[in-house]
């Protein structure tokens, strides 16, 4: 699928204008930005469903299954991420592939999906509840791994 996305971009960055290949450039950003906010209410929804049965308090139809309610929010993840790697995929090609625009483009995602988590973390209680017992859980693990180890005798 990413090789039918970058023939897709290789196709249309040849026939555009200097204007375009400008605009194309300014919108790099812009799309990194709208990439990693569809990224992390994706993973916050797959949270959502996974943990409670439902997407940010809207339940699954009466009867569906929770691996079809997966599938169907994997299935519209990629419907409105692949536009954004089109014109990603496209932007680069219209820069000339400069291995800069790239790491701008990673640099801004990463640093814009961080930022999204750390609020999320902060401003949404349940956010905060699910990270710290993930972290509990990661403790506990650690420290019976680490015990048992040091328990048993490996002579």
């Amino acid at each position: 699928m990413n090789e039918q996305i970058r023939m897709s971009a290789q196709n249309i960055a040849p026939n555009l204008s200097p204007a375009a290949r400008g605009i194309m450039t300014v919108f790099l950003p812009i799309a990194a930005i709208i990439g990693a906010v569809v990224f992390v209410g994706w993973v916050l929804a797959m949270v959502s469903l996974v943990t409670q049965h439902s997407i940010f308090g809207w339940g699954l139809p009466h009867g569906m299954p929770l691996w079809v309610g997966i599938i169907a929010l994997v299935g519209i993840y990629l419907a409105v991420s692949t536009p954004l790697k089109i014109v990603r995929n496209g932007g680069h090609q219209a820069a000339g592939y400069h291995p800069a625009w790239r790491a701008a483009h990673a640099s801004i995602w990463i640093c814009t999906v961080g930022l999204l988590f750390w609020c999320a973390y902060t401003f949404v209680p349940a956010i905060r509840e699910l990270v710290d017992s993930l972290l509990w859980a990661a403790n506990l693990t650690a420290t019976t791994i680490s015990e048992t180890m040091v328990a048993r005798n490996w002579n």
